[in-house]
């Protein structure tokens, strides 16, 4: 009988004591931009809307957004304005062609933080109109201690020097 009854008392202990740890957060679900906390951002994609999907080790990021209103994608978005982005969370290379680029990327993640390191070189030298470029950054998403919020800060620089060092504000809707 005094068994069962700490038996009892320690499972009720564990259950009360578990329910007060927060719940571990993912990445997964429909993130809409902040608008107002990402004002500042430069030329970030017009509503831009990230659906955040996971497949085993895999990282589904499908984005939405207004296209480019002169159908040029500045070169520093790269990734972030692509339509679908799989990427390995298990810090294995993922690659991708986006447009006249070779993408390719390394990602691992810690807890609520989510850091992908790339690079984007043009494919055969330069796509037509256009010249040979590369782009190298950095994303670094973190999600907010109740999950409703996520940043993405994004660090990069191109071949011809232009860099941007600027963060996303988006919410989970």
């Amino acid at each position: 009988m005094q068994t069962r009854l700490l038996s009892g008392i320690l499972a009720l202990t564990l259950s009360a004591f578990a329910a007060g740890l927060p719940a571990t957060q993912t990445f997964e679900g429909r993130w809409v931009l902040d608008k107002k906390k990402t004002s500042a951002s430069p030329k970030a994609p017009e509503n831009l809307v990230q659906q955040i999907k996971m497949d085993g080790s895999q990282m589904i990021v499908r984005s939405k957004f207004d296209q480019p209103k002169n159908g040029i994608y500045p070169i520093l978005w790269v990734g972030i304005m692509s339509e679908e982005m799989r990427l390995a969370t298990d810090g294995s290379e993922s690659s991708k062609s986006i447009g006249p680029f070779e993408f390719r990327a390394k990602t691992n993640q810690d807890g609520n933080s989510l850091v992908t390191s790339y690079t984007a070189n043009m494919e055969n030298g330069s796509a037509p109109g256009q010249p040979e470029g590369s782009v190298e950054g950095q994303w670094i998403r973190n999600l907010s201690e109740d999950g409703r919020t996520m940043t993405l800060q994004m660090k990069s620089k191109c071949s011809d020097g232009r860099t941007i060092d600027t963060t996303l504000y988006f919410n989970r809707k």
